[in-house]
């Protein structure tokens, strides 16, 4: 729906209103005094926030759930096929997307920050906030569960922080002043063809921003950028002499060649430091001074499911790290909190398509993991599909490892007792598991 002014309307009702980055969009709307109901099948912390807030929230989409509501606003994971959509489109109910809505709300602000990529854009964004709230106060809509502001801060409206999911190219409903392009690798296969599609579309989301990009990436290479971040080539700003230090990683800035002072980031990794790189030329851009940004970086507090620690059971610690590309993968894999002996892997498949089209790349990653467990995938919107399913995963790894072959689990019962041999247990994926994990835990 083009040209849609949020302000035109009064009550909205969401389409799973239980997704991190639709509950947000409905929060603001509540606090702001609009109308705000809606419906999901799945009663997570999302849910009892919302009906913390009095918001009516149902637990199954049916077509009198509209009633009453001006527009109906709905995510991509949703199938046109849906009841309540389907019902508001026989009503003439606008039906919106919730980044055209999301879109609708930035023009509110004098400026917006949107932080895209393949990978970090969430841990990106609750930083980029953390640092901009030390001296502005902007909103932000984060794309996750940042520990200091859950998933959405509402300030004043100078900056407005936000994702922007490439997902069935959603990010280009967004018109942001700064775009940050953090990286690019070939994901969401349901919807794109190939890798030149996905870099294409990140093309035409930097036009007529002010563009931020990571010069290390060489799928980002054609694309034209204000500023960029790099470790290993030349760029407006860079990190030298990296060290990973007991609490995080530590480095110097160099900005435009020139050596400024020593950062210190509680996140752990190479690709982290090129989120913090990305951070601070956005920050550095709206002349906020470096001491409030470096101050703000070592003080960052992280978010959940990246690298979290969620318990001790049988004396067994658990972590939990939202990893579910092969690139993703092979970063968390070398994270120093995992290392050990006796560290238990446990990888959760999101959709078939995914891992059907980049078997061999999650094969090759996994080829060298001593102690491994697929656990049955996670098919999000999508059906069965043999060639994409977990235990075909699992067959694959172990054709080409002779020893500390991969075990397939499809019972989380099974699983747990199995984990109790191990030191740490690092669940890795975007699915449910983490939340059968955490019950277990409590």
């Amino acid at each position: 729906m083009e040209n849609f002014d949020y302000k035109k309307f009064k009550s909205y009702y969401f389409v799973g209103i239980g997704g991190v980055s639709v509950s947000s969009l409905a929060i603001y709307l509540h606090e702001n005094g609009y109308t705000v109901k809606g419906a999901d099948v799945s009663q997570n912390s999302y849910v009892k926030k919302l009906k913390d807030l009095n918001i009516t929230v149902y637990d199954s989409h049916k077509k009198q759930n509209i009633l009453g509501a001006d527009v109906v606003v709905y995510s991509s994971a949703i199938d046109f096929s849906n009841e309540e959509l389907s019902q508001a489109q026989c009503e003439n109910v606008p039906v919106v997307n919730r980044t055209v809505l999301l879109n609708s709300i930035l023009n509110d602000y004098k400026n917006v920050i949107a932080i895209s990529g393949t990978h970090g854009k969430t841990t990106t964004t609750a930083l980029m906030t953390e640092v901009f709230n030390c001296y502005f106060n902007p909103t932000a809509f984060i794309g996750g569960e940042s520990i200091s502001y859950g998933n959405l801060l509402i300030g004043e409206k100078d900056f407005c922080i936000t994702e922007a999911c490439e997902y069935k190219k959603n990010l280009l409903n967004l018109s942001p002043t700064v775009s940050i392009i953090l990286n690019a690798d070939y994901d969401h296969v349901d919807c794109y063809k190939n890798l030149n599609e996905v870099i294409d579309t990140f093309s035409n989301f930097a036009l007529n921003t002010i563009c931020i990009k990571n010069a290390d990436d060489i799928n980002l290479k054609n694309i034209s950028a204000k500023y960029t971040f790099g470790i290993e080539n030349t760029a407006d700003f860079m990190a030298k002499n990296i060290k990973t230090t007991p609490n995080g990683v530590s480095f110097y800035l160099y900005v435009n060649k020139k050596r400024t002072c020593k950062i210190h980031t509680p996140l752990y990794g190479k690709h982290n430091v090129l989120n913090v790189l990305s951070v601070i030329a956005t920050a550095t851009s709206f002349n906020l001074p470096l001491s409030k940004i470096k101050t703000a970086i070592s003080n960052f507090k992280g978010v959940k499911r990246r690298n979290e620690f969620l318990g001790n059971k049988h004396g067994s610690l658990y972590f939990a790290d939202y990893a579910h590309h092969p690139k993703e993968i092979e970063n968390a894999l070398c994270l120093p909190t995992y290392k050990g002996k006796k560290t238990l892997f446990i990888f959760e498949p999101h959709t078939y398509t995914r891992t059907k089209v980049l078997i061999n790349d999650f094969v090759k990653v996994f080829s060298k993991t001593k102690n491994l467990v697929i656990y049955k995938t996670y098919p999000a919107r999508e059906t069965f599909d043999v060639d994409g399913d977990a235990f075909t995963l699992t067959t694959k790894i172990n054709s080409i490892k002779r020893k500390n072959q991969a075990l397939y689990f499809d019972d989380v019962f099974k699983l747990l007792v199995y984990a109790q041999n191990f030191d740490k247990v690092v669940i890795l994926g975007a699915g449910r598991l983490y939340d059968d994990i955490k019950r277990f835990l409590t």
